[in-house]
């Protein structure tokens, strides 16, 4: 379990396991998965808001183009990651009544 544990945590952003595989990992593990997805999540979004905040001279040629892109690539990373929680989530759920 711990392979798999590493594997999922380590690439949450990546790849994410099949529904089979979460319904086989214990409640703990879920856990496990769901906080470091959230740790993920909040830490992408701050990231994002430098970005769009940052102050980018006029003068840089493409400056305003690049940091579109960059808030877009975040954005779509930010998107994965809610779904990967929120499938996670959903194994918890039907794993661990009662949590």
């Amino acid at each position: 379990m711990a392979v798999v544990l590493s594997f999922i945590g380590g690439c949450s952003a990546t790849v994410r396991p099949t529904e089979t595989a979460y319904l086989q990992l214990s409640c703990a593990e879920l856990n496990e998965i769901v906080a470091r997805t959230s740790s993920d999540i909040s830490r992408t979004a701050v990231t994002r808001g430098q970005i769009a905040n940052a102050d980018i001279p006029n003068w840089v040629p493409g400056g305003r183009s690049v940091g579109t892109k960059l808030v877009d690539r975040q954005t779509g990373k930010l998107d994965k990651l809610q779904e990967h929680q929120t499938a996670v989530v959903a194994a918890r759920n039907r794993n661990c009544p009662g949590r």
